[in-house]
Order: C-alpha cells, then sequence, then structure tokens
C-alpha cells in the first residue's frame, strides 16, 4: 500500500536521522503543572555537532487497535475512478487498555513483524496532545487491497430550495479475511439521509458514517438518498 510520511515537526523532546531508534529505555513520567505536562528525561543526551536523536519517551505497551478502512465522499461529486480506502489506526488511551497517560502530541511510527520476524515500517502520522481515557487515531496510509466506486446516480430538483440525491458506492475487498468499512459522507446545507441500503451514523449536521461489512475476496453495495435544502 501507499504509506503515509507526516511532514517534520520540531517538538521539545525531540533531541538526526542517526538512528531511528529510540537512544534510552527509561520511561518518562509525566508531571502537572497548571494545565500542561512536562516531559523530563531522566538520563542526559549526548549530540555531536550538527546532530539529532530520536529519543523514548514511553516504554513499549500491550494496548488494543482498531483498525478502520475509511472512504471519503462529499455532495460534489458526481462519479470517481476507484479508490483505496485510508487505513486509520484508534487507540483508546484508557488504563484498561494498557495505556491511560497523558500522550505528548508529536510522531507516531508503526511497524509490524513479517513472518521472519523482521519489524517492517508500515507509516507515520502526528498525534495531537491526547489526555487519558480519549482517543487517538493514526493515519497511516492507504489500503493496497481494499478498494471503492463511487457514483451519484441522480440529482433531482423537489423544490425551489431542496435537491433528492441518489448515490452508489461498491466496496471491493481482494484480502483473504473480512473487513469492516466506512463510508463517510459530507455535505452542507440542511441534509437528511431518506433511504439506505446500510446502517449509518450521524455525526454532525454535514457528516454522516455508514458502515459497510465486506466478506472476504468479496464485494459489497452501499445505496442512499439524500435531501439536501438550502
Amino acid at each position: 500500500s501507499d504509506y503515509y510520511t507526516y511532514p517534520t515537526v520540531k517538538i521539545m523532546y525531540e533531541a538526526s536521522k542517526a538512528s531511528e531508534v529510540p537512544e534510552k529505555t527509561a520511561e518518562v513520567m509525566p508531571k502537572s503543572i497548571f494545565e500542561y505536562y512536562i516531559y523530563k528525561l531522566p538520563y542526559a543526551v549526548s549530540l555531536n555537532a550538527k546532530e539529532r536523536k530520536y529519543v523514548s519517551l514511553f516504554l513499549g505497551k500491550k494496548t488494543d487497535i482498531r483498525k478502520k478502512y475509511v472512504f471519503e465522499m462529499d455532495s460534489y461529486m458526481y462519479s470517481k475512478a476507484a479508490k483505496n480506502a485510508k487505513i486509520i489506526l484508534e487507540i483508546e488511551n484508557k488504563k484498561e487498555k494498557g495505556l491511560g497517560i497523558p500522550l505528548v502530541a508529536g510522531k507516531v511510527r508503526v511497524y509490524k513483524k513479517d513472518s521472519n520476524n523482521t519489524l517492517v515500517f508500515l507509516g507515520e502520522s502526528s498525534i495531537k496532545n491526547t489526555a487519558k481515557d480519549e482517543n487517538a487515531s493514526i493515519y497511516i496510509g492507504d489500503a493496497f487491497d481494499v478498494i471503492a466506486t463511487m457514483k451519484k446516480m441522480d440529482e433531482i430538483r423537489i423544490s425551489d430550495k431542496c435537491k433528492k440525491l441518489n448515490y452508489e458506492v461498491e466496496i471491493r475487498n481482494r484480502k483473504n479475511e473480512a473487513v469492516e468499512s466506512i463510508v463517510k459522507y459530507n455535505s452542507y446545507g440542511n441534509i437528511q439521509i431518506t433511504n439506505s441500503t446500510r446502517n449509518y451514523v450521524k455525526k454532525s449536521a454535514y457528516t454522516y458514517e455508514f458502515y459497510v461489512p465486506v466478506e472476504a475476496d468479496g464485494k459489497a453495495l452501499l445505496q442512499f438518498e439524500v435531501v439536501r435544502c438550502y
């Protein structure tokens, strides 16, 4: 798949690409002060001239990660060529999930061991400051084997200020395992879903999410109707 690399952001605890592996393994314990946290390294870091090093804030922790396959579409589209799903990893920053600590904003790299027990780089992104008991989402790239084709099938004016729109989304899963995909529909004005072949949730006044499970090496079809008024 196409993995994502996030532009380098300078943050206070970043100490060059001399090494991708953190130099130390001692864990930093955040200390609260006013409305902020201080992340003080419990050891000294040696730097040569014009050198930059990556240092570890937290030791590796076991936690549950939810992988989501997300497609985004909007009311302006008429038809789109095949589009690969965005891979979103969602982490619950809770103590019972192995975390429950203030996570400072910065770059996150994701690796996974292959069949030879070798770590393979999957992608990187950035998270914002994430308090305990809140969720963090990481976009690491686009899935190779989960694809969708989106079409606007009809656009009918039903009054001076309202239109009825019909959409069709075909999702193809070429993986050898079933996946749960999400189609995120963004619009404007006063919108209402009047018919859908799949379950959905209204996330805001202008955003709906449709949940579409797809069997291994299979296809699934989403059809829905929207009434949009200005």
